[in-house]
């Protein structure tokens, strides 16, 4: 991770939005920022409903910005991208022979197409959202489900780009594909759905200007374009 992407961390400096995101916990003392948190979570035009991506990256962007300055800042990037591609590895050794988990663990750090694990908000934002779901993978896998919702959710709130592995992880608990696994996929399909209503009917009371205009049939058919 550090070679991929960080080699020259010491020089790294700020890059479009990271002058809003990393600009505020830099200059802002802890009861300002707590003051933001609460203007954050009552702002639904600004968190979009991402309400946990309202408080929890710019905390940790303002402790470790106390802790290190920006070296600390892009420091952490190292460890939390570094945490998700063990937990991919730990995720696919479950049910795949130890080489291939490390080798799709390497494919998580080097895939070419993802140019953005050293952008400051794509570390607290994209990648915190997609430790919530790998984390919610590993549970699964591991058959503590209840648990392994509650955290996957967790990336829905934060930054929900992550959250579409989760979408099919029963496949990952066999390699067989017998009857069991279609009803477990579409048990599984059927509980992310009422999520997804919930959370869609949550931010059209809050006036969310995104929702505000759409329709329930119309979120679902945007979901599963999307999805595809």
């Amino acid at each position: 991770v550090y070679l991929a992407y960080y080699f020259h961390l010491r020089k790294f400096g700020l890059y479009e939005d990271d002058y809003w995101f990393a600009g505020i916990p830099a200059n802002s003392t802890f009861k300002e920022m707590l003051d933001f948190f609460k203007s954050n979570l009552t702002n639904f035009e600004r968190n979009q409903g991402r309400y946990l991506a309202a408080i929890l990256p710019l905390l940790l962007a303002f402790v470790n910005f106390k802790i290190g300055g920006f070296f600390f800042l892009y420091f952490f990037g190292i460890i939390l991208v570094t945490v998700n591609s063990i937990l991919v590895y730990k995720i696919l050794s479950k049910k795949l022979p130890e080489y291939l988990a490390f080798i799709g663990s390497l494919a998580f750090i080097l895939f070419p197409a993802d140019t953005t694990k050293a952008l400051l908000v794509h570390i607290y934002q994209l990648q915190l959202s997609l430790f919530f779901t790998l984390a919610g993978m590993l549970l699964y896998v591991n058959n503590r489900k209840l648990f392994a919702y509650i955290v996957a959710f967790l990336s829905l709130i934060t930054y929900e780009n992550a959250f579409l592995p989760f979408v099919f992880i029963p496949l990952l608990r066999t390699l067989e594909w017998k009857k069991r696994v279609w009803r477990q996929l579409l048990f599984h399909w059927i509980i992310i759905g009422i999520v997804f209503v919930f959370l869609f009917i949550l931010r059209k009371f809050f006036g969310e200007k995104i929702v505000a205009e759409l329709e329930l049939f119309e979120m679902v058919k945007k979901t599963f374009l999307g999805l595809i």
